[in-house]
């Protein structure tokens, strides 16, 4: 169905940006169209002034529309006037402008060294406002590269500036970040620690993404440290934030996440209730990344209940949308590594047009210079290569990986089917009177006994031990062989050894569900699992 809300909102931002354009060129317009290398002339500050601040409102607004390609070029216009005028610190805020625009556009590397040139700047004028936004923005670059030590080290630099400065605002988002990289180096301890510091000193009574977020990292942190109380209290916070804001990407987050915490609690029917709530929201909205995490719950949840259609349906629908993101993250690796190679390749010809500028009578020099271009250009060409065949090994050792785990999970499915036949003899009611005539165990001593078997599987799993007897059960629970056999047979109608394989063939699929199945032969995994 066509969202004609989303369209009508992209036709209203598309006119005000036309007339916001509009008003700008009139104002530029009315300036002395000078020369940009003029403008250190005092007689065209004024004109330089107005015609950058436009330039940098237009880059804002384009920026605002997620049109990140096009802020950057009007960015750029603006810091080269304020370089020429010595504003220097209109000049830095550019650059943080630039870097984030970057950053959006995934340019890693162009970001930082935009974020640095900022840096310096700041440290020249003593900016301490503008260094703190540096500090930050290198180390939220750094810890998205998993440089997470150093990027500690520039959040510290950062909330040491925003303390000074009694910024409570900028100091609890910082917090929040620390607390992401500790998390990222699962030092869960510390990420809660930073985390409560960032809600300590945040305004709650703003409702805010920036507070829904901190609310929904504590959260998790209790998820897992097992406190699911505490877990569930925090992310129904979050989720009413995130519904009174409208913000959809974090309530399919948060959704999600609660239904994680309750499959950890086994809550299996409150999980899937979530999940599919999750799945409906991040359906609006085209949320990849979470449709994915729900996918992969929902498979785990039908693996624990050996509900195997499900959990091939899930599984296929979590593996096609991870290969979907697996690809556009490599084409935009790609895409990163073709820019910086044009990036480069541009800059090299600038400086062969330079040289055969100043050196026009020296043909040998031009000439070496570009060889030296070539030379560079094909060493670029054959990294990408290289890289490229790097990422298409990894995607094919992979999909090798997947199609292993498949084949190990059929032969979990046959081995179930064979246990289901050779064991499904059903034990009649006649057999069932004639065999415990004499018996005198009661009702409430065999329910008792079945509750006591269900302990040692769940708890205790007993079933993992390959020489585990029903004579060993009796001696354990301290009762006859036959008192448990009749227990077996009469409450849970099934033998002994279906009873104890039920539980091996589930712990086998809970094994083959997780990452580190990979790690394991189907023998070991046997041996594994008793």
């Amino acid at each position: 169905m066509v969202n004609f809300s989303n369209i009508n909102n992209f036709i209203l931002k598309k006119i005000t940006f036309a007339i916001f354009v509009f008003l700008n060129c009139v104002v530029i317009a009315g300036s002395p169209q000078v020369d940009t290398f003029q403008l250190a002339d005092n007689r065209y500050s004024t004109a330089g002034f107005l015609r950058a601040d436009s330039l940098v409102l237009l880059g804002s607004e384009l920026l605002k529309m997620n049109e990140f390609k096009e802020s950057i070029l009007y960015f750029k216009k603006a810091s080269d006037i304020y370089a020429h005028l010595n504003a220097f610190q209109k000049q830095a805020t550019v650059y943080h402008k630039i870097g984030n625009a970057y950053f959006m556009l995934g340019e890693n590397t162009n970001a930082i060294e935009y974020f640095y040139s900022a840096l310096n700047i700041c440290e020249n004028i003593s900016d301490t406002v503008g260094l703190a936004i540096s500090y930050n923005s290198i180390a939220t670059i750094n810890a998205s590269q998993g440089n997470f030590d150093l990027a500690l080290d520039f959040y510290e630099k950062a909330v040491r500036i925003e303390l000074s400065l009694n910024n409570t605002k900028n100091v609890a988002s910082i917090y929040n970040n620390i607390g992401n990289v500790y998390n990222d180096k699962n030092q869960n301890s510390k990420a809660l620690e930073f985390y409560e510091k960032a809600y300590s000193i945040v305004d709650t009574s703003q409702v805010s993404s920036e507070l829904a977020k901190i609310i929904e990292n504590i959260a998790s942190q209790y998820s897992h440290f097992g406190n699911y109380a505490k877990s569930e209290t925090y992310y129904y916070r979050a989720l009413d934030i995130a519904k009174q804001i409208n913000d959809l990407y974090l309530e399919a987050h948060v959704l999600a996440n609660i239904a994680d915490t309750y499959f950890k609690q086994m809550k299996y029917m409150q999980a899937i209730i979530y999940t599919y709530n999750s799945l409906q929201v991040a359906q609006k909205i085209d949320a990849k990344k979470v449709k994915e995490i729900n996918y992969l719950t929902l498979t785990r949840i039908y693996a624990n209940q050996c509900n195997i259609d499900s959990i091939q349906k899930y599984s296929d629908l979590y593996l096609s949308i991870h290969d979907s993101i697996y690809s556009e993250y490599s084409a935009q690796k790609l895409a990163e590594l073709n820019v910086l190679y044009n990036s480069e390749k541009n800059r090299n010809e600038i400086d062969r047009l330079r040289l055969e500028n100043k050196f026009r009578n020296d043909k040998y020099n031009a000439l070496k210079k570009y060889m030296w271009i070539i030379s560079i250009g094909g060493v670029l060409i054959v990294f990408i290569g290289v890289f490229y065949f790097i990422l298409l090994w990894r995607k094919l050792k992979a999909d090798s990986t997947l199609v292993q785990k498949s084949l190990a999970l059929s032969l979990v499915e046959e081995k179930l089917e064979e246990l289901n036949i050779k064991y499904d003899s059903p034990i009649q009611n006649e057999d069932k009177i004639s065999r415990y005539a004499a018996s005198t165990l009661s009702e409430d001593a065999k329910t008792s006994l079945e509750y006591e078997l269900y302990k040692l599987m769940k708890k205790e799993r007993l079933f993992l031990n390959n020489s585990l007897t029903i004579n060993d059960i009796a001696k354990r629970l301290q009762t006859s062989r036959s008192y448990v056999s009749q227990t077996i047979n009469e409450k849970m109608g099934k033998n002994f050894t279906q009873f104890i394989n039920e539980y091996r063939i589930k712990e086998a699929i809970k094994i083959f569900s997780t990452p580190e199945s990979s790690m394991y032969t189907i023998e070991s995994i046997a041996q594994k699992v008793g």
